[in-house]
């Protein structure tokens, strides 16, 4: 993560700004229907107008697929301006899924991809937690049970291969542990998981593949909601790389509904197009492997990540004088 200051003690400024901007993924440009209609409510500051504004039209969901989904996500996030659920005040993270950001899972439907909620394992975290499993065993000399993979809050997949995930924390402010922890180390590390699972199926493609993510955030107790998405590839087909797009927050008012929601929707689309067209680039290789006795050597040269160490529970002192 380039973006991460960490790294200032190992590379210059300068280096790191060459590093983002090496082969940078974009994101795809927006239909300009649907762009046109987003932005159709622009100065729409009141609840009345934006909801006169969302019965104005409609759209047929077989002819006009992303527009009916786009009217969707707007209706339902208006309505929770309608019913008062602002502030978002002692929730739990299901209903941070559910109740707030459900126009991502929904904005996926009718595409290539799959969207799984309710904290489903990755199956890349669990190939690569399970990858010497074979000649391990404990100290009795049993084989080791097999370990489950890091479960997520949302899993994006086509078939058995996963394309991206998104993760969601209550955290009581950004500069806890938890936020820290679910940035910068669970949410990349389980996206190389993912990503290292479709390369090596097809190693040919190891420039091209993008895996993307969100990271869905809320302040207990406070207005605070938002989301980032993180895009992780491999420009150079060397190193992991994540770029990272936003914080993007959530309106909690009428007022702000426009100016905060037309990006996150515009963000959702383009996430959902960039993980199709990763879809269609592995799906669509042709590349035969024959058969061979020979072993060769491995088809990704990026490693996998480190196991996580074992924290051992902390032993009390029940220190005092010995008697």
């Amino acid at each position: 993560d380039p973006d991460d200051e960490a790294w200032l003690d190992y590379f210059s400024a300068g280096e790191l700004e060459e590093i983002k901007a090496f082969r940078r993924p974009e994101l795809p440009e927006l239909p300009k229907e649907l762009e046109d209609y987003i932005f159709s409510y622009r100065g729409k500051k009141d609840l009345k107008s934006l909801l006169c504004r969302r019965r104005e039209v409609d759209f047929d969901p077989i002819e006009e697929p992303v527009l009916y989904l786009a009217r969707k996500a707007i209706v339902e996030a208006t309505d929770l301006f309608v019913f008062n659920h602002f502030p978002f005040d002692n929730r739990s993270e299901s209903d941070l899924i559910h109740r707030v950001w459900n126009f991502i899972e929904k904005s996926f439907d009718g595409s290539r991809l799959k969207v799984e909620s309710g904290e489903k394992g990755s199956l890349a975290s669990a190939q690569r937690k399970n990858a010497r499993r074979g000649s391990l065993c404990d100290p009795s000399g049993q084989l080791q049970r097999r370990k489950v993979g890091t479960k997520v809050d949302l899993r994006f997949s086509s078939g058995t291969r996963e394309y991206g995930c998104a993760e969601a924390g209550l955290f009581t402010d950004m500069t806890s542990t938890k936020p820290i922890v679910e940035g910068t180390i669970n949410l990349p590390r389980i996206l190389k998981d993912m990503f290292l699972g479709l390369v090596t199926e097809v190693p040919a493609l190891i420039r091209d593949i993008k895996v993307g993510g969100f990271l869905i955030s809320a302040i207990d107790n406070s207005s605070g909601l938002n989301l980032t998405a993180f895009i992780l590839d491999s420009p150079a087909g060397k190193v992991c790389r994540v770029t990272k797009v936003g914080p993007y927050d959530f309106p909690t008012s009428p007022t702000e509904f426009a100016k905060k929601f037309i990006p996150l929707l515009a963000l959702i689309w383009q996430m959902r197009t960039l993980m199709a067209t990763v879809v269609e680039l592995v799906e669509g290789d042709d590349t035969i492997k024959m058969p061979s006795t020979s072993k060769s050597a491995s088809p990704c040269p990026i490693p996998r990540c480190m196991e996580s160490p074992k924290i051992l529970p902390r032993k009390r002192n029940h220190g005092g004088d010995e008697l």
